[in-house]
């Protein structure tokens, strides 16, 4: 039989598929005409001349968008740059959606006779899907772009990739919500508050991990984030012997582990203060990334001309909803 939290999920499962839609395979002729898209995109993006096929891609104003290929290039960049985008759940969203929330799921109880039921509420609410508008000017100079052997495309991807997945990461795990997304340390529930204040311990995050339901402590799902400064205090501990408790057990390019767990360590989250959230646990399959559409690039000639630059405009429209607030707790260390 399925319970409240099992049919939510399943809900949610279906209400992301629903909202990115179901992608079909591609006939021979779209494939035909998106590769002659993304060549004379990249033409445009060079010399500022566009041809009448651009006007499929145009959104105005000199804005284009960007190629199938050049998307997908992008999307694997930014994985590489925001931590989140590693394992949280990324959808493909056309407008603002209201997601359904529980925090509670309610309890059975034992009744003496004539006494009255209790402990049956469920704790219903609701998130928005926005979509923020996060941008930024790349500048290159003339003689780069008439340098056939300089490649515009993989100059734009990494310093895009490089500085939209610093400013997503910093609002998924900061944001106020004002022009931004609203940020996890808002969003997910205190499961544990330190033992002692401004300092962070192995216990500490034991009653993390156990603060979670045991539907989300999977070993292959949820995971550890955590700051640069948790992670530093936690590699510090030593037994009796002087021994460091927290061995590293890695290969390269693999991530670091804790009780089992994987863990990331994140520039974005708080050091361990008095009153900072300074790490998370629970499954980041519920943290959903909504992205509109495609990306778009804009070439810009007049404004750097002086300094014989060209500029580039590139811009996303994404946010951030931990949908399953139950499914990630925070740490929060004691004042």
């Amino acid at each position: 039989m399925m319970n409240n939290v099992d049919a939510l999920q399943a809900r949610l499962n279906q209400l992301a598929e629903e909202i990115s839609g179901k992608k079909k395979e591609p006939t021979v002729d779209e494939i035909k005409r998106a590769e002659a898209y993304a060549h004379d995109f990249w033409d445009t993006m060079r010399t500022g001349m566009p041809n009448a096929s651009m006007n499929i891609g145009s959104k105005g104003s000199g804005a284009f968008i960007v190629p199938d290929t050049f998307s997908d290039t992008l999307v694997q960049k930014l994985e590489d740059e925001n931590i989140l985008r590693k394992i949280s759940r990324v959808i493909t969203s056309n407008s603002k959606k209201a997601i359904p929330l529980v925090f509670s799921n309610g309890s059975a109880c034992w009744v003496d006779e004539n006494d009255s039921y209790a402990g049956g509420e469920i704790e219903f609410g609701q998130a928005k899907i926005d979509l923020h508008k996060l941008g930024t000017i790349i500048r290159v100079s003339d003689e780069m772009l008439e340098d056939s052997g300089f490649d515009l495309e993989k100059y734009i991807a990494d310093t895009f990739a490089e500085r939209i997945g610093a400013a997503e990461e910093q609002a998924f795990f900061t944001g106020d919500g004002i022009a931004k997304p609203i940020g996890l340390i808002h969003q997910a529930p205190v499961g544990v508050v330190t033992e002692e204040a401004g300092k962070i311990s192995l216990d500490d995050i034991i009653d993390l991990i156990y603060s979670v339901g045991q539907q989300y402590r999977s070993r292959e799902k949820s995971v550890l984030v955590m700051s640069n400064g948790a992670y530093q205090q936690l590699r510090k501990i030593q037994n009796m012997e002087g021994k460091r408790i927290w061995e590293k057990n890695l290969r390269d390019g693999e991530p670091y582990t804790l009780f089992g767990y994987r863990v990331f360590v994140s520039n974005c989250l708080p050091d361990p203060e008095p009153g900072n959230i300074t790490a998370f646990f629970g499954d980041f399959n519920w943290f959903w990334i909504a992205e509109r559409g495609k990306r778009i690039i804009k070439r810009l000639e007049e404004r750097f001309a002086e300094s014989g630059q060209v500029a580039f405009i590139t811009s996303e429209r994404v946010d951030g909803v931990l949908v399953l607030p139950e499914a990630v707790k925070s740490l929060k260390v004691a004042e």
